[in-house]
């Protein structure tokens, strides 16, 4: 069944292109192989280390999501000019 529902102005739209798509699947690769490839790096660190590792990076992950979703939701986009000019 279609979506009809006209999202107001301001209001988030559900939409997902292919690129999109494409996008989350390369990145669902690249974090996997990478995934993978770590373990001989757990294997000499150890279960302590391990942990460890996969708790900071666990951190940084959230804090840049949680970053993104602050960016894509942003109801004036005017703000965020001056940070995309200063890079």
């Amino acid at each position: 069944m279609p979506n009809t529902h006209t999202p107001a102005p301001g209001e988030l739209r559900r939409e997902l292109k292919p690129r999109h798509l494409s996008m989350i699947a390369i990145g669902g690769s690249i974090g996997t192989g990478l995934f993978v490839a770590s373990g001989a790096t757990i294997a000499e660190a150890g279960p302590a280390g391990a942990l460890f590792a996969y708790s900071l990076i666990g951190l940084m992950v959230y804090f840049m999501m949680t970053s993104l979703g602050e960016m894509a939701t942003c109801p004036n986009l005017a703000l965020l000019r001056p940070m995309a000019a200063a890079t």
